[in-house]
């Protein structure tokens, strides 16, 4: 396994917490840079990327990088911020610069060569609490009243949203694959 960020910090964070795993390694690696070479002599069958490529300007290099490192046939499974409408004042002081729709995640992963295995929308309730909060209200915290609410209701969300696809969702969830 193998680990990157573009922060050494957390670099040092990871490293503390899987020290004890022969099998894991981690680097500081920005993947929309010529860095990310450095990762070319891994074979890497899958890759998993957690809110990230909302933070990187050109996304779209980062995509083609991650196709790039991927063996063929890997997976590349993707979670990203969804729904334009929901970018607010803690998306821009987050560092995001967009957060996004299934339309266009997925073209820009088809233009790169990856085929779409499945895309779908994640925490339909979390986006109507977001728009509220921090789209309307424009609020910069998260009130603890309201996340105690919020995580009480999980279990019965990730029950219902495997039922039944939401159209829209606080995050939008993609395996793709080379």
């Amino acid at each position: 396994m193998i680990g990157i960020d573009i922060s050494r910090d957390y670099i040092k964070e990871i490293r503390k917490r899987f020290q004890a795993s022969k099998n894991f390694n981690s680097f500081p690696i920005n993947i929309s840079s010529k860095s990310y070479n450095k990762l070319k002599k891994y074979k890497f069958d899958t890759i998993i990327s957690m809110n990230t490529f909302e933070h990187i300007k050109d996304d779209v290099l980062a995509f083609k990088n991650t196709y790039n490192i991927l063996e063929k046939g890997g997976k590349f499974l993707i979670i990203v911020p969804a729904m334009r409408f929901l970018y607010s004042i803690i998306d821009y002081e987050g560092g995001h610069f967009r957060r996004y729709t299934k339309q266009e995640l997925a073209s820009k992963l088809r233009k790169i060569g990856f085929q779409i295995k499945d895309i779908y929308y994640l925490n339909f309730l979390g986006a109507l609490g977001w728009y509220f909060n921090h789209v309307l209200l424009q609020r910069r915290i998260y009130s603890k009243i309201t996340l105690s609410f919020y995580n009480k209701l999980v279990p019965v969300l990730k029950f219902s949203e495997k039922t039944i696809r939401p159209p829209f969702g606080l995050s939008l969830v993609c395996i793709a694959q080379k």
